[in-house]
């Protein structure tokens, strides 16, 4: 298993979401686990990160039991990660 770490941003996200909506907790730490435990199976998706476009890997995890108007009527939470074969570092979290 590798080892996660989230960046700055990503972790403020984490933070805010999981304030406003603490049923979204649950989704967050799946897609954590999801990462951790197979990070190689993320799809590739380049962002621009600090005007450099990075090769990034997305995973997502569906929001299910939560109805669709308390997430902001979304459906998923993804990440966007950098894995290197030891770590993965996740760079940003969304809704999708």
């Amino acid at each position: 298993m590798v080892k996660l770490t989230c960046l700055d941003f990503a972790s403020q996200w984490e933070y805010v979401e999981v304030s406003k909506y603490p049923e979204i907790g649950m989704f967050v730490e799946k897609l954590k686990r999801l990462i951790k435990e197979n990070p190689e199976k993320g799809r590739p998706d380049p962002i621009l990160y600090k005007g450099r476009e990075l090769r990034c890997l997305k995973r997502s995890v569906k929001l299910e039991l939560i109805p669709r108007h308390n997430a902001m009527g979304f459906s998923f939470i993804t990440a966007w990660y950098v894995y290197d074969g030891d770590n993965v570092f996740i760079i940003n979290m969304d809704y999708l």
